[in-house]
């Protein structure tokens, strides 16, 4: 099940997005931006980073981030 909210992209454009989950990733869609549209892939990997993934037309990126504030991992 996804939801399609209308707001604006950081160039005040009307865009909107669907988002759903499937499995263990959340997927974020957007669309009406001068460049076309974009989908993000959140996941979580084995090492508690947040994997974002980004396609925008055929350029794929991917993102690492790591929480900052981490329990001290057991000895």
């Amino acid at each position: 099940m996804g939801c399609r909210p209308q707001h604006l992209s950081l160039s005040d454009e009307q865009v909107e997005s669907t988002v759903k989950v499937e499995g263990d990733q959340m997927i974020l869609h957007t669309t009406g931006m001068a460049y076309g549209e974009t989908t993000r892939f959140f996941t979580f990997n084995g090492e508690n980073e947040l994997i974002i993934k980004q396609q925008i037309k055929e350029v794929i990126g991917t993102r690492w981030f790591e929480r900052e504030n981490q329990p001290p991992k057991a000895a």
